[in-house]
């Protein structure tokens, strides 16, 4: 029972040091505030050093992962936050407005966006056929889900963010 305990620990430990080294990553990437276009077409990384104003803005697919800071997306009258532990999904163009938070020069609001190819998407599914099971749907088109699995430290990015 020690040793399980002491290999979780181990573990948090290393996501911890993977979650610092990725900040450090996109902060080098993205040096000033604004969206930066990674070198991959489908990858942008954001900065921003102080809360922002709601703004409009209109929600490509993608998937947002906050690294540093929180924001918030609203669409007509529903919130949706999300930060490290909270990623957001956007399966349909939505019209909305957003916020950065939570965010300071020392620890600015840091985030990747990748944005999500529908046609790709549709192709693999088609792909796979009846193997994997359909989840529950809403009419939404956006989500802001928690990243936690079993023995996961709650502030890690999705593994193929780190890598």
């Amino acid at each position: 029972m020690f040793d399980g305990s002491l290999q979780r620990i181990r573990e948090t430990n290393g996501m911890a040091e993977r979650h610092r080294e990725l900040c450090e990553r996109v902060a080098r990437l993205a040096p000033f505030d604004g969206t930066h276009q990674s070198a991959l077409p489908s990858l942008a990384l954001t900065r921003s050093s102080t809360p922002t104003v709601r703004m409009p803005t209109i929600y490509q697919p993608c998937l947002g992962i906050v690294l540093q800071g929180r924001k918030r997306a609203v669409i007509n009258d529903e919130v949706f936050h999300y930060d490290a532990l909270n990623y957001l999904v956007v399966s349909v163009t939505l019209p909305g407005m957003g916020q950065v938070l939570d965010a300071t020069p020392e620890n600015p609001y840091l985030s990747l966006r990748l944005n999500l190819d529908l046609d790709e998407i549709a192709r693999l599914v088609l792909e796979m056929g009846d193997r994997a099971p359909v989840p529950p749907t809403t009419d939404r088109g956006l989500s802001s889900l928690r990243e936690l699995a079993h023995n996961r430290s709650p502030f890690a990015p999705p593994n193929a963010f780190v890598k």
